[in-house]
């Protein structure tokens, strides 16, 4: 057929839409024959289908592309005729018309009579996506268009060292170099491109290049998709709102950087549930949700529960699980390669590559001079950097304020030191600390005032990466009462009371947990409120717990509860009363006397797993590819169970290699069972991947091996990794080796840590420890609290 395609009509909707548009574009082009659209077609690299049936179907709205490359080499052609390029339609760019194909491929075919045809006039619905918005939402979108974005530290990415690159006029930040996980990265974001929603939680340390991976990623995306990042006035509620509100348009990026921020809120398990949903939701895709997570905070979120315990992150690890992409610390040989090519055009790199080592994102994030600048830090100054970090990984929001930091600074420092300071000591120290580090800012950096909160304190921000090192260094730390007394004057709003309140209870110390949680409750939070009431129960004020709980609209049984607490804080075994488990704004609450799972919405359910069978081989292969971690473990043990144990470690470390060490993992424990040997080497293959849980597996073997300088350390490392419960599980160790003063230190470390378990473990232990009950816990500094009264109502 060597004719002009007859444009034919149209059904309505949006398939209506794009008939008519690409028709317009069609014929702005002079009708090309389609022999000549076909010969463009297959001299394409690699060959693109453009069949006259399919050109035709697509003119006239019968069909619609399932995939945007085929339209997107059709479109280019006819842009790019001479004719087009000086008529309207030619100005629309390709992400015009793949909004329009995307918009038209989820609507069904029409079976009315085709009416309409060329020549109608567009409506006002098309502009309205061209500009990112959802048509049916009646307002404008959440966020800005992409090619809009020219501050890229508006979207958290470091700032670089500076090494006279202002100077010379070259850009904000130096030149990109790609490694493998921009690679994983790229194959999401080429899926939301064409269609499919999306999500990636780049995993990594501070400074490791995550959040600028992610912004040279979304640059691939074209117009008109948009970014959203949501902030105020909280990064949780601003996400939950947003969900809920219909005003995320398609084609949108959500930027999540720090996501712990978003699911390890009050409403964490809410907004994982939301974001679930709107990866699953036809009429909102595509969307793309991006996303960085420092290590412990993903063990943190993925670590499933003991037998018996809640499961507070179901929703948050469902999320993770599959989705995340590991970030080297290090440059690999290949990486340097290309670093060595880009430093001849810019003195950052090449100042990197002379001084960093394979360290390559911390130096240009300038992470060494920070280091330097905190360890020569005058007294006062270190002892700010040291509150500021405790406040952070105890629970407070980024923002601290400037009385906080202040007034906590006496408990981190020698009565010498403290007596030395003279006036105007304050204003020197913070003048230190928010000076420069090679072009970055320093340790301390201060907050542009609000406007809309004229009252509020000068606050400042703790760099990243310091606070990353310190939350490991300091992580079996407990901090002074100078700090809890700061915190309950200066938190900044209520959930950071709320966070406090649980770091403290966490610690044993529930004297000050209680005062942070009532602070909460008298902001209107009716979780704390259900937490001061179990501190009223364990004082042994059973009827001021109870009328909490009425007032929180929650009644319930305390004696059994108090048996649960008691079972739980004296000998540490768990309750054997039935459970349930109330989930209220994204938290799980356990409680004790019913049997029913109480579901508020945008809660989870506990996961149940199948058992392994042969059957579900396939299945699991399927799903193990996809990037499932459960599958992959299941998948490996089946694959032992089978008698071919060289293919269950060779899929265990390959998956420990790419960042996923949980398999690996449960092969150590199957052969450390078994007794067929082997499992320390699998250990070690994990630990070194970044596994927690395989660190205190090899902290337990040494201690019962006799190493226990080893095994010490070992579980010191497993700590600074998130995984604060190594230090009572070689505790326990101890413990049945006859080390009773061995035991009781470690305990006392894990308790200083937030191990909820180690108080108990303490009262047991603790040499004539008979007065020290769960029910008074620990003063500041971890010695037996006096007997104490749970705080009045604010009235």
């Amino acid at each position: 057929m060597n004719s002009s395609i007859d444009p034919g009509q149209t059904p309505g909707a949006a398939r209506k839409r794009f008939a008519q548009a690409l028709t317009a574009l069609y014929v702005a082009a002079n009708s090309p024959t389609l022999d000549t659209l076909t010969r463009h077609g297959e001299a394409q690299n690699p060959k693109v289908d453009l069949k006259d049936a399919t050109v035709s179907n697509w003119l006239t709205g019968e069909s619609v592309p399932r995939k945007s490359k085929a339209l997107r080499c059709l479109v280019e052609y006819l842009l790019n005729s001479p004719p087009t390029k000086s008529s309207a339609v030619g100005t629309k760019d390709s992400g015009y018309w793949e909004c329009l194909r995307q918009a038209a491929a989820k609507e069904k075919p029409s079976s009315q009579p085709r009416a309409g045809g060329l020549g109608s006039t567009r409506p006002d619905v098309v502009q309205q996506m061209h500009e990112g918005q959802r048509p049916e939402a009646g307002h404008v979108a959440l966020g800005q268009l992409i090619g809009d974005l020219s501050d890229p530290f508006a979207l958290e990415v470091h700032r670089a060292i500076d090494a006279g690159a202002t100077a010379t006029g070259l850009p904000l930040l130096p030149p990109y170099i790609r490694r493998h996980h921009d690679e994983l990265l790229r194959k999401t974001v080429e899926c939301a491109a064409d269609g499919q929603s999306g999500i990636a939680v780049l995993v990594g340390g501070s400074s490791t290049g995550k959040t600028r991976a992610c912004l040279e990623a979304i640059h691939s995306l074209p117009a008109p998709w948009r970014l959203w990042h949501p902030l105020a006035p909280s990064p949780g509620q601003a996400l939950t709102e947003g969900l809920v509100g219909g005003r995320l348009s398609t084609c949108t990026v959500l930027w999540l950087n720090e996501i712990q921020l978003y699911l390890d809120a009050l409403a964490g398990e809410q907004a994982a549930a939301g974001v679930r949903e709107l990866l699953n939701d036809p009429t909102r895709s595509p969307v793309l949700i991006l996303g960085t997570l420092w290590p412990e905070s993903h063990d943190k979120l993925t670590r499933r529960p003991a037998a018996g315990d809640p499961d507070l992150h179901a929703q948050a690890r469902a999320l993770l699980e599959s989705n995340s992409i590991r970030v080297p610390d290090a440059f690999d040989d290949d990486a340097l390669i290309d670093l060595r090519g880009a430093a001849a055009e810019d003195p950052r790199l090449a100042l990197a590559q002379e001084e960093a080592g394979d360290q390559i994102t911390q130096f240009l994030a300038g992470a060494p001079a920070l280091l330097e600048r905190y360890r020569l830090a005058p007294p006062a100054a270190k002892a700010l950097v040291d509150a500021a970090s405790d406040a952070r990984r105890l629970g407070h929001g980024r923002e601290l304020p400037l009385p906080l930091l202040a007034d906590a600074v006496k408990g981190y420092m020698t009565e010498t030191q403290w007596n030395a300071l003279r006036k105007g000591w304050a204003k020197k120290a913070f003048d230190y600390l928010r000076q420069e580090c090679r072009g970055v800012p320093g340790p301390l950096t201060p907050i542009r005032k609000d406007p809309d909160r004229p009252a509020a304190p000068k606050a400042y921000l703790l760099a990243d990466y310091l606070e990353q090192e310190l939350r490991r260094s300091r992580c079996l730390i407990a901090p002074p009462a100078s700090f809890w007394q700061a915190t309950h004057r200066h938190a900044r709003t209520p959930e950071d009371h709320y966070r406090l309140g649980r770091a403290a209870a966490c610690r044993g110390r529930w004297s000050i947990a209680a005062t942070h949680y009532r602070k909460a409750a008298d902001a209107g939070d009716k979780i704390a409120l259900m937490e001061l009431a179990d501190m009223r129960s364990r004082v042994g004020d059973n009827i001021v717990a109870t009328d909490l709980h009425m007032e929180a609209g929650f009644p319930m049984n305390f004696s059994l509860l108090n048996e649960m607490v008691e079972r739980r804080n004296f000998d540490g075994t768990p309750s054997s009363e039935a459970e349930i488990l109330i989930r209220i704004e994204g938290r799980d609450i356990p409680l004790v006397g019913q049997s029913t799972i109480f579901k508020f919405p945008g809660s989870g359910s506990l996961e149940v797993r199948e058992p392994l069978v042969l059957e579900r081989v396939d299945e699991l292969e399927r799903e193990a590819a996809a990037g499932d971690a459960a599958a992959l473990a299941d998948l490996v043990l089946l694959r032992e169970q089978a008698g071919n144990p060289e293919e269950a470690e060779r899929l265990a470390r390959e998956a420990a290699k790419n960042g996923n060490p949980v398999a690996l993992v449960e092969l150590a424990r199957r052969r450390e069972q078994s007794g067929h040997g082997g499992a320390d080497a699998l250990y070690k293959g994990a630990a070194a991947a970044g596994s927690a849980i395989a660190l205190v597996a090899l902290s337990r073997r040494r201690a019962q091996s006799g190493d226990l300088p080893e095994a010490e350390r070992l579980a010191r490392e497993a700590a600074e990794n998130g995984n604060i419960s190594a230090m009572s599980s070689l505790a326990r160790v101890l413990e049945q080796a006859g080390d009773r003063p061995g035991a009781v230190r470690l305990l006392h470390c894990a308790a200083d840590g937030g191990d909820i378990n180690a108080t108990a473990e303490l009262s047991r232990l603790w040499p004539g420890a008979e007065g020290l009950t769960p029910r008074f816990g620990l003063d500041a500094v971890g010695a037996p609290a006096a007997p104490w009264k749970a705080v009045e109502p604010t009235t």
